[in-house]
């Protein structure tokens, strides 16, 4: 009899601790959307992440970022938006440039680790359209040096954040076949909510 009521308990447990976790667990995507939805940029929004950076092995600080977003000319000359990181970790006063181009969301600079880098051609962020199972691949250079950036949608995750449940995208990239490796999570009508991302000298968590 008790080996009986340990079991049903075991399985009460087991089903409980599922339950919990569910909200976790990755779901396709059921069709098609729109990547800007995913990158919305308007001139003025501000948001704040937790986390930080960490060197090596080593814990991940606790500064957070504030990004500003800001309406400017593009590299190109077109319109596009500055993207203004400041925090006091080793990502402080950064600025990332990106823009809508043919219905794909693109980056001409960014930040991987404690190096700015550069994109030629502009590296695509979000595609037009993003379907169930999406790849893309881009090819350039940053500062004339060869560059891969292979991005994968691995499916659709819940996230608790301060905005609330979001589902988001969550994308994997990896850049020169696995020199740099993040995964970013967004949320339609929101933008980036999660980011992590390591290489050779430490990593970066931050969540909105």
């Amino acid at each position: 009899m008790k080996h009986g009521l340990l079991g049903i308990l075991l399985v009460a447990a087991c089903l409980a601790l599922a339950s919990g976790c569910s909200g976790n667990k990755l779901q396709p995507l059921p069709g098609p959307v729109s990547g800007a939805d995913y990158f919305p940029l308007v001139d003025g929004d501000s948001f704040e992440f937790s986390g930080g950076t960490a060197i090596g092995n080593g814990p991940v600080d606790d500064d957070g970022q504030q990004w500003d977003v800001i309406a400017a000319t593009a590299p190109d000359g077109e319109e596009g938006f500055i993207i203004s990181r400041r925090g006091r970790g080793i990502l402080n006063a950064m600025e990332m440039q990106y823009g809508l181009r043919d219905g794909d969301i693109v980056t001409w600079s960014g930040m991987f680790g404690a190096a700015k880098t550069e994109f030629s051609p502009p590296l695509v962020e979000l595609p037009e359209t993003i379907a169930p199972g999406a790849r893309w691949t881009w090819s350039g250079e940053s500062k004339g040096v060869a560059m891969r950036v292979r991005s994968e949608l691995e499916g659709v995750e819940e996230l608790v954040t301060g905005k609330g449940l979001l589902k988001c995208l969550r994308i994997k990239r990896e850049f020169n076949d696995g020199a740099v490796r993040m995964t970013q999570w967004y949320a339609s009508g929101v933008g980036l909510v999660k980011v992590m991302m390591k290489n050779a000298g430490g990593r970066v968590e931050l969540k909105r």
